[in-house]
């Protein structure tokens, strides 16, 4: 029997309409799950740009965790010396028309304007080394001619001039050697942004690259080590890897590659490590002119610096150092403390107990990581100078952890891949000729339907529903069978 027993022995009569797909509900994006200040930017500029407050509040907290890398620490544990870095990956699940990049920028702008004074400090650097590298030069002749003059048989030569760090905040493109060099002058880490995140993920698999994944891997720790050897161009030890990685996503594109991350290939837990993925619900335009809260803007560019200038020296140090010790940390009041207990092992139990997708699961153990992180960032977002991290902090990020898994249900909701293709394929229907093979709707690239197995058992169900017919040939010299479909109403589009 086929799927879904949809098929009689003869064709149905009228079309019938396709099983429907119901996105389970998310929990709504509130004020509550932000320390106020943030809320008040995260709010004002959702208002402004039409656009869900989801996006905004990832993209600020994201921003706020690469600004503050490695350089602080969370110990979740009361005495053991395990630490995480602050670092986070987030990606924002919607249709084109939700704004998606416009409020991902507006999040990590603050950090954007640090790059860019970044980059123009390193300009003049370079400029200053360039001239330092001429006088090297002629200093190195002078030597030279002096030891020919004078017959010298060897002669001691002036250091060259190292070339200055090139100090970054954000990345949006590199290779993964690339990015380990911009690592070795920025040990504290730097922000991934890729406005698409299927692109970057498309260049693991060009060729020469595709060991990329594991780099990231490393990096998304933010405490280990990562040596690249190569022929050719010898070995390069980062001694400190660490990415924050923020980006976004159309919920065809996810879900096809979250069906590739289970081949045996890619099951390694890449997808998994966005543990802020949210997919609210669609916004509905609304078309709003009025000034910034320029209050709200102003704070939250302070949080930002100051993050970013935390254990640097430029203002005063926060968290405790010890032998065990990659970097400075905090750990829980004791209140804390108890909550956490309590909540890491309802998780874990869960995760083991529960029947859940593999994926899911998977995700799920991110949590692990991502919760204490929101905990450490809402201390500081509020407290500049925390002995630890409070009772009210954790309970912020227990409250991120019941939203995050709402969105979790829509992210690994168990459709069928020819339902949702059929359903692509009913909204492209007046733009299908009379008749045509499956490869005539593969090969457009349209969203959702280039995956050829996925079109054929598309087109197969909306046979059985009775909106196609189909006939299968080969030609005179009997090469492979070719099956053409023919549509049976213009009406199905409607049914």
């Amino acid at each position: 029997m086929r799927k879904f027993d949809l098929f009689t022995e003869e064709a149905q009569a009228q079309p019938r309409p396709l099983p429907s797909i119901t996105l389970p509900a998310v929990q709504a994006f509130s004020p509550d799950l932000l320390p106020q200040p943030l809320a008040r930017f995260v709010f004002d500029e959702a208002d402004r740009m039409s656009a869900p407050p989801d996006y905004i509040a990832v993209a600020a907290i994201v921003t706020m965790g690469a600004a503050l890398g490695n350089s602080l620490t969370i110990r979740p544990k009361a005495r053991d010396p395990f630490c995480l870095a602050a670092n986070l990956w987030g990606a924002v699940i919607g249709d084109p028309s939700q704004r998606k990049t416009p409020a991902l920028k507006a999040g990590m702008a603050p950090l954007g304007a640090i790059d860019k004074d970044l980059q123009e400090a390193n300009a003049e650097a370079m400029k200053e080394h360039a001239q330092e590298l001429e006088r090297f030069k002629l200093r190195v002749e002078k030597k030279k001619a002096e030891a020919r003059k004078d017959g010298a048989y060897s002669l001691e030569l002036p250091t060259e001039p190292e070339q200055p760090p090139q100090k970054r905040a954000i990345v949006n493109n590199a290779t993964a050697e690339k990015l380990g060099e911009i690592m070795q002058a920025n040990p504290r880490g730097v922000l991934m942004f890729r406005d698409e995140i299927a692109g970057w993920l498309a260049d693991f698999e060009r060729s020469g690259r595709e060991g990329e994944r594991s780099f990231y891997l490393e990096a998304w720790d933010g405490l280990g080590a990562f040596t690249f050897d190569r022929i050719g161009r010898g070995t390069m030890r980062i001694e400190t890897v660490c990415a924050s990685v923020l980006g976004a996503i159309q919920p065809g594109v996810f879900n096809h590659l979250l069906r590739a991350a289970h081949s045996e290939k890619k099951a390694d837990g890449l997808l998994q490590r966005f543990s802020l993925l949210v997919w609210p619900d669609a916004r509905p335009f609304k078309y709003i002119d009025r000034p910034a809260d320029l209050d709200a803007l102003k704070e939250y560019e302070a949080l930002i610096r100051r993050l970013r200038a935390l254990n640097t020296g430029e203002v005063p140090d926060v968290g405790s150092l010890d032998a065990h010790s990659p970097a400075p940390f905090l750990r829980f009041t004791a209140d804390a403390q108890a909550a956490y207990v309590n909540w890491i092992s309802a998780l874990m139990n869960r995760i083991q107990g529960e029947q859940m997708p593999e994926a899911k699961a998977a995700h799920l153990a991110k949590y692990q990581k991502a919760l204490p992180v929101l905990a450490l960032l809402f201390q500081l977002s509020t407290d500049p100078a925390p002995r630890a991290v409070s009772l009210e902090s954790w309970q912020l990020a227990e409250r991120w952890g019941s939203y995050l898994e709402s969105h979790l249900a829509r992210v690994y909701l168990d459709t069928p891949a020819e339902l949702k293709a059929a359903h692509s394929i009913a909204g492209k229907w007046r733009a299908l000729p009379e008749s045509f093979t499956a490869k005539d709707i593969y090969s457009k690239g349209w969203k959702e339907l280039t995956d050829a197995a996925e079109v054929g058992m598309a087109l197969e169900l909306l046979e059985g529903l009775g909106w196609l017919t189909s006939k299968t040939s080969t030609t005179a010299a009997g090469g492979r069978p070719s099956t053409t479909f023919t549509k049976k109403t213009d009406e199905a589009a409607a049914a």
